[in-house]
């Protein structure tokens, strides 16, 4: 998470907001992390777990509970897990199929996004560790 933390910023230290997609530069930084460092993974787990946090957080958005505690900022300090994992309790996620668009979409956006990481970047993926 910390490699992908360093390479997403300097990438936006070089390049604006305004042009690149933050959701797809910060998957692409993520899923190039991986590589950097010996823990690859698979694309498409990355790309299931990214849209299960998606989901989940339109539910919590959607939940009339959790809307009234973001409005209420005195009672937001008050909020516990326990309200957290009620508002939670119905939710559920079901991956894409395989063969829907959506993989195709995602996995070629975050291919674009990595290779202007690397180009913004100059290719120099050295993150110091220590």
């Amino acid at each position: 998470m910390a490699t992908a933390q360093v390479l997403l910023h300097r990438f936006f230290y070089v390049s604006s907001m305004l042009s690149f997609s933050v959701n797809d530069t910060s998957m692409a930084a993520l899923y190039l992390s991986t590589k950097l460092c010996e823990t690859p993974i698979r694309l498409k787990e990355l790309l299931n777990v990214y849209l299960a946090v998606i989901h989940r957080n339109r539910h919590l958005r959607g939940s009339h509970a959790f809307n009234v505690v973001v409005e209420d900022k005195s009672k937001q300090s008050q909020t516990s897990t326990m309200d957290i994992q009620k508002m939670l309790a119905d939710f559920g996620y079901q991956p894409p199929p395989s063969h829907a668009s959506i993989w195709w979409t995602m996995k070629d956006a975050i291919c674009i996004a990595e290779m202007q990481i690397l180009k913004r970047l100059g290719f120099n993926m050295q993150v110091c560790s220590g």
